[in-house]
């Protein structure tokens, strides 16, 4: 290395290090890559997924809290699987994106449970919803 490097300006040295060391960045980059992604790829192969959740309209935060709310109604803990809950979907009265992605989950056989305005599944409507103890999570208010 120049024996100025530490004068160098912040410039000067990326430009430097690119030059000479470009090949070495890309093979560091890549290793980088790959090891996450073996590290995603195990994770996802021994996750134990009890149930998959689809809300249209919902917020992260409100998902996650329900998350919390319901593993502790059901008794379910960390070491027995996990609730995943995707809140992700736009409730933007059917248009193609939500209908394509909806479409999708479903297809995959990624959603066993939808929660939605009954205008999106109207001849799904669930009779007992206004009985489970977290039926007011979905309203506006909350």
């Amino acid at each position: 290395m120049d024996k100025n490097f530490g004068s160098m300006p912040l410039e000067k040295k990326v430009e430097y290090l690119w030059m000479y060391y470009k090949i070495w960045l890309v093979i560091l980059a890549v290793i980088i890559g790959v090891i996450y992604l073996g590290c995603t790829m195990y994770k996802g192969r021994h996750t134990t997924v009890l149930l998959n959740v689809a809300v249209t309209g919902g917020d992260s935060q409100k998902a996650e809290e329900l998350n919390k709310d319901f593993c502790k109604y059901a008794g379910i803990d960390k070491k027995d699987g996990i609730i995943r809950i995707q809140a992700n979907i736009p409730e933007d009265g059917g248009s193609l994106s939500s209908k394509t992605a909806l479409t999708t989950l479903v297809g995959a056989d990624a959603v066993d449970v939808l929660i939605c305005r009954e205008d999106v599944s109207p001849d799904r409507r669930c009779p007992w919803s206004a009985a489970w103890p977290f039926s007011g999570w979905f309203s506006r208010n909350h």
